[in-house]
């Protein structure tokens, strides 16, 4: 297809400061923002509707793998090098209280439910919950070694997380977590689900298996994706997306069956790492580029780095993060 563009002279994101807009005539808009450039460890700029990145010299060099917010005042930040990050509402804080000292942690995902019952698991089968003063081990029944890449659940008592080899706990708030036998071997990298009777886990070689009353069966797809599905989100049954490597875009719509999203850029092989939406202001799904979807697809950003690796928000703030980066929007003016 053709990547002929066409200038306009209006922003369409209000109070945009020097964007330009390119309107794509195959229907993807196409935003540009110039970052700002505040000191190193500053909070960072007050970022309008487009998004904008916040300086802080804590993530130089690091990979951040997931963000989680509670509120526009409470979120958290999770990667590599023992990288847990609190966001307060004016700036971001490292917070390692109860970990050893002198240990090394990878950090691969993070979910809450409040503000003192946060949730994060990662490499060697760690598992930890804020309870509002420190983190506390929970990491009684996973397997020595596990290396756990997925995390999800309705409340504490009710979680589910997942990883390499097909390994698949949940946890009751019985003070240990128990195996679960998925009858799959792949390495699971993503779940969702609208309800504790529903939901959806997806990881390497594009399996995606539905989970419903507890029973779990391999999800039809058609044409069924490939590659590794990295991210998973929806607000209902009826609105469920799912994303991955080369292009791997899906789509569960009021039919309740899946459809494949065509490559959003035309000559460009994408991998979609981050999905994240919220009714009636849309879905944002990031990767080398974070798009925005709400009856038409939106470039909103393109990342010069490695990618976007997840996006989540609450309230009117919205973040996204990757390797080095962190980048926050704003809905106030949507």
């Amino acid at each position: 297809m053709s990547r002929m563009l066409a200038c306009v002279s209006t922003c369409w994101l209000a109070a945009c400061v020097s964007c330009s807009l390119i309107v794509d005539v195959e229907g993807v808009r196409r935003d540009r923002r110039p970052a700002d450039d505040g000191a190193a460890g500053d909070p960072g700029p007050v970022c309008d509707t487009a998004w904008c990145e916040v300086q802080t010299s804590d993530v130089a060099g690091l990979y951040l793998n997931d963000v989680w917010a509670a509120s526009a005042t409470d979120a958290w930040i999770v990667g590599g090098d023992s990288t847990l990050l609190h966001w307060d509402g004016s700036r971001w804080t490292p917070r390692l209280e109860g970990l050893p000292v002198g240990e090394s942690y990878g950090f691969n995902k993070v979910v809450g439910f409040a503000t003192d019952d946060v949730w994060v698991v990662g490499d060697s089968s760690v598992v930890l919950q804020w309870t509002g003063a420190s983190w506390e081990t929970r990491g009684a029944g996973i397997a020595s070694d596990s290396t756990l890449r997925a995390i999800w659940g309705t409340s504490a008592s009710n979680l589910w997380t997942g990883g390499d080899n097909g390994s698949f706990y949940h946890w009751t708030d019985t003070g240990s977590w128990a195996s679960v036998d998925t009858h799959a071997a792949d390495a699971y990298q993503a779940i969702w689900g609208p309800s504790a009777d529903l939901f959806w886990v997806a990881g390497w070689g594009g399996a995606v298996l539905k989970v419903e009353g507890g029973v779990f069966s391999p999800e039809t797809i058609d044409p069924a994706p490939t590659g590794v599905i990295e991210a998973l989100w929806g607000s209902a049954e009826n609105d469920v997306w799912l994303g991955g490597t080369t292009d791997t875009l899906y789509h569960r719509d009021a039919s309740l069956l899946w459809s494949a999203i065509p490559p959003l850029i035309s000559g460009e092989s994408s991998d979609w790492a981050a999905i994240w939406g919220r009714p009636p202001d849309g879905v944002w799904i990031g990767g080398p580029r974070i798009m925005h979807y709400n009856g038409l697809w939106a470039e909103e950003w393109l990342s010069p780095k490695d990618g976007i690796a997840a996006i989540h928000g609450a309230e009117e703030v919205i973040w996204a993060v990757g390797y080095g980066r962190i980048l926050r929007r704003s809905l106030l003016a949507h």
